[in-house]
């Protein structure tokens, strides 16, 4: 049984397994800016991190959060009490306060309807053929 654990977590770690699916929330954050000031940012912070290799979940989808809610995130966090010091992402044209929460919250559920508008137009065309 530990080997079964131990092998889902090394590939999760290697990112195999959620390369696709986090390309595609970056795409669908970006996306759910629609018109908004920044979503150019989100769009241009996508285009970078598209073509990374496996990397962890959020390398992909956090930058295009950060850049179209136009805040900068990153440099040192604390995981488990442990410094660590991360590449800042996003642009900083705006200081992150309590708005940015909620804005990110409503673009998380913009993101989360396409992705069912998708998966029900890919579902629909499959039935019909």
């Amino acid at each position: 049984m530990m080997t079964i654990i131990f092998f889902v977590a090394l590939v999760f770690d290697l990112g195999f397994l959620t390369w696709v699916p986090s390309k595609i929330t970056a795409f669908l954050i970006s996306l759910s800016f629609g018109f908004s000031p920044y979503a150019l940012g989100a769009w241009r912070w996508t285009g970078k991190q598209l073509l990374k290799g496996p990397e962890l979940n959020g390398d992909t989808a956090e930058p295009a959060m950060a850049a179209g809610l136009g805040v900068r995130l990153g440099g040192m966090n604390f995981y488990k009490g442990v410094p660590i010091k991360k590449a800042q992402i996003g642009d900083e044209i705006e200081l992150l306060s309590i708005r940015h929460i909620y804005q990110s919250i409503r673009v998380s559920y913009a993101s989360a309807i396409l992705m069912l508008l998708v998966s029900i137009f890919i579902a629909g065309r499959d039935m019909i053929l």
